[in-house]
């Protein structure tokens, strides 16, 4: 899916969640789709990744677990079967990343981006997203090194994404594999 596309599927759940929705869904987007939204990644990507709710809690938005209520639920489906697609357009699979520990701030960078009054996607930042990035192609021989290059990270970014990447228990090893193939390499010699 591409920009275009991922656009159309989003205007077409708004429009059915604004009417059919009691409250509005406020979704974390992550992943390669972040990216694209926002014009960081050119590429198709398979689906949009949700790495959960965000709620505002004393004024302070917090990232929650997706529990799925039935009006989105069927909205997905809906907006699915209009486009023959995957009901897996608009994936859940990234809520694990709550399970770990997320850089500090992250759902206070998101870029908010409404698609009608009833749903609004919280992009996570350039910054996170390069760190999450990092983290990922160190555990998986996906898009996210060919990502973390043509997001243009810089040597500020690589080093501080290796830092946290250490504070999640990366090994040296596996941090200065990723900081070589986004051509850092001499930046590994310093960290690790």
């Amino acid at each position: 899916m591409e920009r275009p596309e991922a656009e159309q599927y989003l205007e077409a759940l708004g429009e059915i969640l604004e009417k059919e929705a009691d409250e509005p869904v406020y979704m974390l987007i992550c992943g390669g789709m972040a990216g694209i939204l926002q014009d960081l990644l050119h590429r198709p990507t398979r689906d949009i990744d949700c790495a959960g709710f965000v709620v505002i809690e004393d004024g302070v938005p917090v990232l929650r677990k997706p529990l799925l209520a039935e009006p989105l639920r069927s909205a997905i489906r809906r907006v699915a079967a209009v486009y023959s697609m995957s009901h897996n357009w608009l994936s859940f699979q990234s809520r694990m990343l709550l399970d770990d520990d997320l850089p500090e701030g992250l759902v206070e960078r998101a870029q908010a981006v409404e698609y009608g009054n009833k749903l609004t996607l919280w992009l996570i930042s350039r910054t996170d997203l390069i760190f999450l990035k990092f983290k990922a192609a160190i555990s998986r021989e996906r898009q996210d090194v060919e990502d973390l290059v043509h997001i243009g990270t810089t040597q500020l970014e690589a080093e501080a994404a290796a830092r946290w990447c250490f504070e999640q228990g990366a090994t040296s090893e596996e941090v200065a594999g990723i900081l070589k193939r986004i051509s850092y390499g001499k930046v590994a010699r310093g960290l690790v």
